[in-house]
């Protein structure tokens, strides 16, 4: 989430939840990365055995392209799924990873396998260390199942979790006084004034079948999820990675509103500071939203909505 909108990082820590937008470059879009360190602050993935028996919480890593470690912020995920080895004795994701890597990089096969697979340099090392493997491993299926989705050996396994974009009404903008609204393909999203004087999109969620943090400020709590969002408006994608605007690694709290259901409120998508004033502009143009929801234990859910832009800064309607 982006050109213009740096301002926003010194207001981030105080503000409650929902909070704003802070800014991250953009994740790796190597078609064919290999995993480089773990990033600072990552949502555990399920526990996993390592060797025979003993399981550990796992922090998913970014990829890099090429082969070389990157230094710069690249997207994160959860891709494991049993609290079992695989059919060997390395953890399920590695060797999926190891297959993946294989059939889709044969070139750099050997060197994935003697680091990752069966024997492999990873599980002579400490416990700390093995966990970072199976980090990598972990984020290297994710960003493999992107660069080649027809590849069965790279599919990412299912999963119940699910959630539905929606808007965040207000009855009262001030007060945070907000409700949920679905919306479809081909709805308006409302581009308004938010309590704090900024120009926003207040994006909804609710999902189900996931956990989410107790407390929903306690951002290194492993349950808590995390969102990958980006927006393109038509004709006005000025931000980071050539979208309108974009979140990378964004804690999101859901609370529980009975029936099965979790709801987080909002998130609010800033207007550059490049617009400034000129709304009026995006009044009516197509944009198109796509999110991503990582939650403890699953694989990454996403959605995507096509809307139109409706400027109501004052919220007359």
């Amino acid at each position: 989430m982006y050109v213009g909108l740096n301002y926003f990082s010194d207001l981030y820590a105080s503000l409650p939840s929902p909070a704003l937008a802070r800014p991250h470059a953009p994740p790796c879009d190597a078609a064919a990365p290999t995993p480089s360190k773990p990033a600072g602050r990552r949502p555990f993935a399920r526990a996993l055995a390592l060797a025979a028996s003993a399981s550990l919480s796992l922090l998913p890593a970014c990829i890099g392209g090429g082969g070389e470690d990157t230094d710069s912020d690249s997207e994160t995920s959860d891709t494991s799924t049993e609290e079992t080895t695989s059919s060997g004795t390395i953890p399920f994701a590695c060797e999926q990873y190891v297959n993946c890597y294989a059939l889709t990089t044969p070139n750099k096969a050997q060197e994935i396998a003697d680091q990752y697979g069966e024997g492999g340099s990873c599980w002579e090392l400490s416990a700390d260390e093995q966990e970072e493997c199976v980090d990598q491993c972990d984020a290297g299926l994710l960003q493999y199942s992107k660069a080649f989705p027809d590849e069965p050996a790279c599919a990412l396994p299912e999963t119940d979790a699910t959630f539905e974009i929606g808007e965040a009404v207000f009855n009262d903008v001030f007060l945070d006084d907000a409700f949920y609204e679905a919306r479809q393909d081909g709805d308006s999203l409302t581009l308004l004034r938010g309590g704090q004087g900024l120009q926003m999109f207040a994006v909804s969620m609710r999902g189900e079948k996931f956990e989410t943090a107790e407390s929903p400020t306690d951002w290194d709590d492993p349950k808590m999820p995390l969102v990958n969002m980006w927006m393109d408006i038509e004709g006005y994608n000025i931000g980071v990675g050539g979208h309108f605007a974009r979140l990378y690694n964004y804690p999101v709290h859901f609370r529980d509103i009975g029936g099965g259901q979790l709801e987080h409120v909002y998130v609010a998508i800033i207007v550059p500071d490049e617009i400034g004033d000129d709304t009026e502009l995006l009044n009516g143009l197509p944009g198109h939203l796509w999110v991503e929801l990582r939650t403890f234990e699953n694989p990454p859910v996403t959605r995507e909505l096509d809307f139109i832009v409706n400027v109501d800064l004052d919220g007359t309607g």
